[in-house]
């Protein structure tokens, strides 16, 4: 018997030791998880009594610290490799990776708001048509040549070609409704994302595996974009501050009224174009006698403040109040009045974070009556996370504005969808707001997009055509906000894949294994972060892999460990499959070949008869 052959029995007895000591499980309770199939009504469930589910009985503590060890990775391997969105760039014959993902509609406490299934059953039709929109959107790259091409070549050494699809596709695992418990509760038009995932966990926490999209009926980080006139009423009254100039525009300014008396004047907006010879007017209020003056920078032609040198008397005023809706910051004044009417609402603060109309309230100490105003509110249409190395429950909140049975609606929804999966995929925006990086020494900066020197960012801009001119930086990228936005150039499809291998993501993905293609470990490697790999994994000759966190494999990808090579499973590190189960994989520990794991490293497999060494 040779002494490489007893080396290897010895550490198959190490191995085999270590999962009886470190391998110690105890039952999931199981009790109180239950599952809604989508023809079963809302009051039939089932408990969930065929899965198999085992729990590591480490102690609290030690999990803490694996977590927080893969939390913050800087190994050699994760900077060089892993972390460069460039690694991830699939191949034309690579396979596509599965997204899952629900729709969950939020309703009214009487079904009344948003879609109903139950009362119109065809807009289960309409959700399986905006998926499929949605995927068409992933599945291509319409391609602006005017707009799209590279900016300028790619740095020296890196070869990156168009590709033709994202390789990313999405899978609908249900549709499901909730109603608000109370008349009051107010879910269905909600933008609180962790009450919405509370009520689906509540229901059932098993949808949580997927990312939820949740229609409501509001807009998300909304602000006050118009207050309208609705009845103008009577006898209103209130100075207006006009600046009279023969070329100055724009400029706008609001008079403060105390016990009868102009005690200030305030620049909204300091306009363009004045000259020195400016003039400002107050006109109206019931008062007479005030008069101010404009300040003008000569070289801009800016106002810069306006003093009043007399205050005059007997002014009344009328104040607008904006309250409720829950945003704030949000302020306007009445910038015109005629014959005791009001004819205008100036927003000159838009506030943020509204998700409902605030109240407007009008005030007056003149003889004002019977105005009434609404406020017209505006905002993102949806919103989300984007993911990282820590775990999270993934959302998307969406307005279901085009639940009127209109199909251009429904379009116009799944593009937005479609962006919004693209942040959850990690892109940003390419426009600035929320944007990708423009410092060229950032890993993750995009010369594909902006060019080897950044070239600017692209300007938002829905309606406009973005193949129409190659020198607006109006484009049809996915994440330029356009009412087309579809393209995503290499290293943007780079990035998304990174995110469904090494950041929180990856956890809604299928687990198939693509065979086409083999992950190759050509020079020693120490992996401190956690990855869920799609293709078979190779140890090449000579070379030594660590495993410090967890390594999540498909079923029916292999793992090759060839001749001098190393695999070792350290302290903290996990060799699992994906999808919240053992790995029913082979391990192949060639000829020559060492496969350690060290104390407290685990290996959860579902056959060890496919453990091979050869």
């Amino acid at each position: 018997m040779s002494l490489k052959f007893i080396s290897i029995l010895f550490t198959l007895f190490l191995f085999f030791l270590s999962e009886c000591i470190c391998q110690v499980v105890r039952p999931f309770d199981k009790s109180n998880i239950k599952i809604k199939s989508l023809n079963e009504s809302s009051n039939k469930s089932s408990n969930i009594s065929d899965i198999k589910t085992e729990v590591v009985n480490d102690s609290t503590k030690k999990q803490t610290a694996i977590k927080s060890n893969c939390l913050n990775p800087n190994s050699e391997a994760y900077i060089n490799k892993y972390r460069k969105i460039s690694t991830y760039i699939p191949g034309v014959n690579d396979d596509v990776k599965y997204v899952n993902i629900n729709f969950n509609i939020f309703q009214d406490y009487y079904g009344k708001s948003n879609f109903s299934l139950e009362e119109n059953p065809e807009d289960s039709i309409r959700f399986i048509n905006m998926l499929n929109w949605i995927n068409e959107i992933y599945n291509k790259q319409p391609y602006c040549e005017v707009s799209n091409s590279y900016n300028s070549d790619p740095p020296k050494g890196v070869i990156v070609k168009d590709l033709k699809k994202k390789y990313i596709q999405f899978k609908l695992n249900g549709i499901y409704e909730y109603k608000d418990k109370t008349p009051d509760e107010g879910l269905w038009k909600s933008n609180n994302s962790r009450l919405l995932l509370k009520r689906i966990a509540e229901v059932d926490s098993s949808r949580l595996k997927q990312i939820n999209i949740c229609f409501t009926e509001k807009y998300y980080l909304g602000s006050v974009r118009e207050i309208k006139i609705i009845k103008a009423g009577k006898n209103y009254a209130q100075p207006i501050v006009n600046i009279e100039d023969k070329n100055g525009k724009d400029a706008k300014a609001i008079a403060n009224v105390v016990d009868g008396h102009i005690k200030s004047i305030d620049l909204i907006d300091a306009g363009k174009d004045y000259s020195v010879s400016a003039k400002v007017v107050i006109k109206g209020g019931e008062g007479k006698g005030a008069v101010a003056i404009a300040h003008i920078n000569e070289k801009t032609g800016r106002i810069m403040k306006i003093e009043v040198v007399n205050g005059g008397n007997n002014y009344k005023t009328t104040k607008i109040e904006i309250n409720g809706g829950g945003g704030s910051g949000s302020y306007a004044y009445v910038d015109r009045i005629i014959r005791g009417k009001i004819k205008s609402i100036y927003v000159y603060q838009r506030g943020s974070s509204y998700f409902d109309e605030p109240d407007i309230k009008i005030i007056t100490d003149s003889k004002g009556s019977g105005a009434v105003a609404i406020a017209i509110v505006k905002g993102a249409t949806g919103f989300t996370l984007t993911p990282s190395l820590k775990d999270a429950d993934f959302y998307i909140d969406e307005k279901s504005l085009w639940n009127k049975g209109n199909p251009d609606g429904d379009y116009a929804a799944a593009t937005n969808m479609a962006h919004e999966l693209g942040h959850v995929l990690d892109l940003l925006h390419t426009y600035s707001g929320g944007n990708e990086t423009n410092n060229t020494k950032n890993q993750d900066y995009m010369w594909d997009l902006f060019g080897n020197e950044f070239s600017g960012f692209d300007v938002l801009d829905w309606g406009k055509d973005p193949c129409a001119s190659s020198t607006d930086r109006i484009t049809n990228n996915l994440m330029g906000g356009n009412q087309i936005s579809q393209y995503t150039s290499p290293l943007q499809i780079g990035k998304m894949h990174r995110a469904l291998h090494i950041y929180n993501v990856k956890k809604y993905t299928d687990c198939s294994c693509d065979t086409k293609k083999i992950w190759l470990i050509d020079k020693d490697e120490m992996w401190d972060f956690n990855i869920k790999l799609y293709n078979p994994l190779t140890v090449m000759t000579g070379k030594t892999l660590t495993l410090n966190c967890t390594l999540e494999m498909p079923d029916n990808c292999d793992i090759v460990v060839e001749k001098n090579a190393r695999l070792i499973i350290g302290e903290n590190g996990i060799l699992t499959g994906g999808c919240q189960k053992k790995w029913n994989g082979r391990l192949i520990i060639k000829k020559g070949a060492y496969f350690t794991v060290s104390p407290g490293g685990k290996y959860l497999m579902e056959d060890l008869g496919k453990l091979i060494i050869e």
